[in-house]
């Protein structure tokens, strides 16, 4: 089991709070057009990135506003420049699972460390792996550091999050009744 509260975590927010989230703010998660933190310090200023000019002969990545050499773009998939890699174009590592970077557990290089995913529904998975178009809880784990899998957790086990107790008991109910539907009573 991954420990939810430790990793990478960015520390330069200290009034974010995640509520009854538990897992680290990744720094992935910050001006990704996503509110993480309750107070949205997250998403704050980060129109500032996108004031960035670029002169003529340069090409501004997609997110953070970088601007690089022509001369950069579509170069090698393999010599990514923009934060974002939308200087490439997009390569799934294991296709049917949507997955980029699959193999970020294992390296510590730019590829994955100093990687953010370039859409706007991506889950991180806090290692330069991401999840494209990912929707929480799923139903099976995608992250080769099983991220996804202990937000889904601690999704579907604390029930924290939902302030309202009738609403948080028809869940539960929902839940234990989907575990047990197809059963046959003997």
């Amino acid at each position: 089991m991954m420990n939810t509260t430790t990793g990478t975590c960015y520390s330069l927010l200290s009034s974010c709070d995640r509520g009854p989230w538990p897992l680290c703010l990744d720094w992935r998660e910050v001006c990704d057009q996503k509110i993480d933190c309750l107070n949205g310090e997250d998403e704050q200023w980060c129109e500032l990135l996108e004031t960035t000019q670029c002169v003529e002969d340069e090409y501004r990545c997609h997110y953070g506003g970088q601007c690089i050499p022509f001369e950069f773009l579509r170069d090698s998939r393999l010599s990514v420049d923009c934060l974002d890699a939308s200087d490439e174009p997009e390569f799934y590592s294991v296709p049917s699972y949507q997955s980029f970077n699959w193999k970020c557990i294992n390296i510590s290089t730019f590829q994955c460390e100093e990687r953010t995913g370039r859409h706007v529904r991506s889950f991180p998975c806090g290692d330069g792996e991401y999840i494209l178009r990912s929707i929480m809880p799923a139903p099976r784990t995608f992250c080769s550091n099983r991220r996804d899998y202990e937000l889904t957790r601690i999704l579907l086990t604390s029930f924290n999050y939902i302030l309202d107790d009738h609403c948080r008991q028809a869940i539960f109910c929902a839940l234990h009744n989907s575990r047990s539907f197809g059963k046959v009573e003997t």
